[in-house]
């Protein structure tokens, strides 16, 4: 079960949005600042967790974009990405990976398993919705 599911009508807009985004990050901080960032501020359907363990054993409809760190609870974010990216339901999901540990080969593998985006942390808030609006269009 995914910790918390928001549904926000889009400010700009009478439609609720369309576009979903699942935050998978251990940092109950970090979660709950782009849960309002996203959310409130931008209006898109937002849903976080601190593994992707659950993402991968849920029912609930596949997201549009998923924004992760490598480092999550039950399973390494790169073999998270692997199965992702093996599982059918999820061949057209976004993926940006935020972490704060990255070499030339992390980001190597990265791009290899076709993620969409990589963002160093500390994440600069600005910076991560321009990229989002990016992977978006």
């Amino acid at each position: 079960m995914l910790a918390k599911k928001l549904e926000i009508k889009n400010p700009n807009k009478d439609l609720p949005c369309k576009f979903s985004i699942v935050l998978i990050d251990q940092n109950e901080m970090l979660l709950n600042l782009l849960d309002f960032e996203l959310a409130e501020r931008k209006g898109f359907s937002v849903t976080h967790s601190t593994n992707g363990v659950e993402l991968l054993n849920s029912d609930e409809p596949q997201p549009d974009l998923i924004i992760m760190d490598l480092i999550m609870e039950g399973i390494s974010g790169i073999e998270f990405i692997k199965e992702l990216r093996s599982t059918k339901s999820f061949t057209h999901t976004k993926v940006i990976v935020l972490s704060e540990k990255l070499n030339d080969a992390d980001i190597r593998q990265l791009e290899s398993l076709k993620v969409d985006d990589i963002i160093q942390k500390p994440v600069n808030i600005s910076e991560l919705l321009f990229r989002v609006e990016k992977v978006r269009e």
